[in-house]
């Protein structure tokens, strides 16, 4: 029959009457070290049981593996709560953000990318020298817009104040002579002078029936 192992209390008494088992080295500890609460618990309880014998634990292991369980799930059902509710704050956080950014207005994007000449940067590649460095240049055929001359239809008279950037964009335009502001957008006019497109920093304007541009800064 295998012997009981010793409790703290015996072996303080045991070195109390013989203190050569001090300096004994404790034998090493066979099998697992218990580190869930149950097994700590249990053998809690059997110690109790031992220093007081006939007394009744007030809770079993049914008990507390029972309560362990439910707290586990408890706090298993206030994640997935919390999860959800991230996810619905996130996508209301997307949406905000999607309905806060500025859309550029259709004509600004209608202009066409400059034409390159593929046949020379084919042929400048070929006949490049590794070994000297020569710039290569790129002309891009750019329409430019003239700018307002004297007889701009009285373009000179007008100031560009300021500009509302949004999804519809519009200009605040002040006119000297006549000391007016207006508040334009496009294909809105002043004067004989319609707006034709609206940037972040300048305003082109046209005449009904005309080709011919202006712009103004």
């Amino acid at each position: 029959m295998p012997k009981p192992p010793t409790t703290p209390e015996e072996r303080l008494l045991q070195v109390i009457d013989n203190p050569a088992l001090a300096r004994q080295k404790r034998p090493a500890r066979t099998g697992r070290t218990p580190s869930l609460l149950p097994s700590v618990l249990a053998t809690w309880l059997t110690r109790l049981r031992k220093v007081y014998p006939g007394t009744k634990p007030p809770i079993g292991l049914r008990v507390v593996n029972a309560g362990l369980a439910g707290l586990c799930g408890v706090l298993t059902l206030v994640w997935l709560v919390d999860l959800f509710n991230a996810r619905r704050e996130f996508r209301g956080r997307l949406e905000a953000v999607e309905r806060n950014v500025p859309i550029e207005p259709v004509g600004a994007r209608k202009e066409p990318p400059p034409p390159v000449n593929l046949t020379q940067l084919i042929d400048d590649a070929t006949n490049h020298n590794i070994f000297t460095f020569v710039p290569t240049k790129i002309e891009a055929a750019i329409p430019a817009v003239p700018p307002a001359g004297p007889d701009d239809n009285g373009l000179q008279d007008l100031k560009l104040v300021g500009i509302i950037w949004s999804a519809h964009p519009q200009a605040i335009i002040e006119q000297a002579k006549e000391e007016r502001t207006y508040l334009l957008s496009v294909g809105e006019a002043v004067g004989p002078l319609t707006i034709k497109q609206i940037f972040q920093d300048k305003v082109i304007f046209g005449q009904e029936g005309g080709d011919q541009t202006w712009e103004l800064r």
